[in-house]
């Protein structure tokens, strides 16, 4: 159940600026433990224009959370011509953690898979294993210090294997 005054939509062409602003306080906020070279190659690869670029594309996935008009969570995906989705990003601002939003954001972008005929989808986490277990992921692969001293972990879902 997503907050009162919380709607879940996919991103607008005018919504990207928010999204580039929110982006970037996410790479501070919960990416910081990576590499700062990293950091800035992320952040290269998600400019405004790369942004733009991405939602123009019938492949992508961009979906928001708002609280009322204030950009608080976002979801990135992929899919590929494999029936293959891959999820980049997926963030909650901190304050509006706890309240189901990550799951609302991950659900849909899922969503969107199964309606592009999409069988599996993939995504690599360091913090957040445990999180995406709960969510009928499983464990593909254990990266040790694939970044920098970051461990990294390969986890998937079998969206026909579930509900």
């Amino acid at each position: 159940m997503v907050r009162p005054g919380c709607q879940i939509r996919k991103i607008r062409y005018l919504d990207l600026f928010k999204l580039r602003r929110l982006f970037k306080r996410a790479l501070d906020l919960d990416f910081n433990y990576f590499p700062d070279n990293y950091l800035k190659e992320v952040d290269g690869q998600n400019t405004i224009f790369k942004l733009f670029t991405a939602k123009i594309r019938p492949n992508r996935i961009l979906v928001g959370a708002w609280d009322n008009d204030k950009l608080i969570g976002y979801i990135i995906g992929h899919m590929t011509s494999k029936k293959l989705g891959q999820i980049f990003w997926l963030f909650v601002l901190p304050n509006y953690r706890g309240a189901h939003i990550g799951q609302n954001l991950l659900n849909t972008a899922l969503q969107s898979f199964r309606d592009q005929s999409i069988d599996h989808v993939k995504l690599v986490t360091h913090k957040y294993k445990d999180y995406y277990l709960s969510q009928n992921f499983y464990q593909e692969k254990f990266y040790p210090k694939l970044i920098g001293d970051i461990d990294m972990y390969l986890m998937a879902i079998d969206l026909n294997k579930i509900p």
